[in-house]
């Protein structure tokens, strides 16, 4: 089974959507607050890290380059074609 990542959406991820890193690590949410700057709106615990991780509200760890602890949604594969061996003729 493959793993779809979607992009990092603030308000699913408060209401409890899976989150996973830009390399495939199981993420907890920790909280959103909204009056701290924006470097600390939202804090999140990776899987193997010691410490959570604070992000933008974007789901980016660095504003100015992407990084393996970005997150993202996780989102369902879409399903796939039934393959029945019969062909249709005209």
């Amino acid at each position: 089974m493959s793993i779809v990542l979607l992009p990092y959406d603030n308000e699913k991820a408060q209401k409890g959507a899976q989150l996973m890193t830009r390399d495939f690590r199981e993420v907890t949410f920790l909280e959103f607050n909204p009056k701290l700057r924006d470097m600390v709106q939202v804090r999140a615990q990776v899987k193997g890290l010691h410490a959570p991780m604070t992000y933008f509200v974007s789901g980016r760890r660095v504003l100015e380059c992407e990084t393996k602890y970005d997150l993202f949604i996780v989102g369902k594969p879409a399903p796939v074609a039934k393959i029945t061996g019969k062909r249709k003729t005209k």
